[in-house]
């Protein structure tokens, strides 16, 4: 899959000297609360939904981030559970989640590509009202076919900017879109970027 390159005037320039000595999102009020995907592996659906729900609270859709939650779980289930779309284009199509069980969605994985592959197709994040995350494959609930519908969505993605791997973009990306996602891949259990809560 070759990322189609962004227009020029939506990438933050990677020469800029207008970088602030600090900024802190939190101090604007962009940032929504923490939260812990478990045991499962869907941390490929936090970064997306963090930075959307970041996305709608700078942009003034959301007043307060206490105001904003929106599920992780629905954007895992999703991409590897698609709807028919109304053309039937997409009937008969498999995910590898299905060779892994009925919750294989929750060992699958995923990344940034998919993130913004599933988003961009009008299938968007519902809030966790609507579609509850938990946190242990015996508190799964069964019956969200009919949860994953388009008039179920909440929030639809406008775009995606993947952005060149400099310091400097990245920096300036944060402060134009409130924040960025990054992925990284590790083979350690015991790795020092791991945040463990226990």
């Amino acid at each position: 899959y070759e990322v189609p390159v962004p227009e020029k005037s939506k990438v933050p320039s990677t020469k800029s000297t207008a970088l602030p000595s600090s900024f802190d999102a939190r101090e604007e009020g962009w940032v929504t609360k923490m939260s812990n995907q478990g045991q499962f592996g869907t941390c490929w659906t936090y970064s997306a939904v963090s930075a959307a729900e970041t996305s709608l609270l700078k942009q003034g859709y959301i007043q307060d981030a206490s105001n904003i939650d929106l599920s992780e779980l629905q954007v895992a289930y999703g991409f590897y559970h698609r709807n028919v779309d109304e053309f039937y284009q997409t009937a008969g199509d498999l995910s590898t989640s299905g060779t892994q069980g009925e919750d294989g969605y929750l060992k699958a994985g995923g990344n940034t590509l998919m993130n913004a592959m599933y988003l961009s197709q009008w299938q968007s994040m519902m809030s966790e009202d609507v579609f509850p995350n938990v946190n242990s494959y015996d508190q799964l609930l069964y019956s969200y076919e009919e949860l994953n519908q388009l008039d179920n969505v909440s929030y639809v993605l406008d775009e995606a900017i993947f952005l060149p791997q400099d310091i400097n973009a990245i920096k300036e990306a944060i402060i134009q879109y409130g924040s960025v996602i990054a992925s990284y891949w590790s083979e350690s259990e015991l790795d020092p970027y791991i945040y463990n809560t226990n």
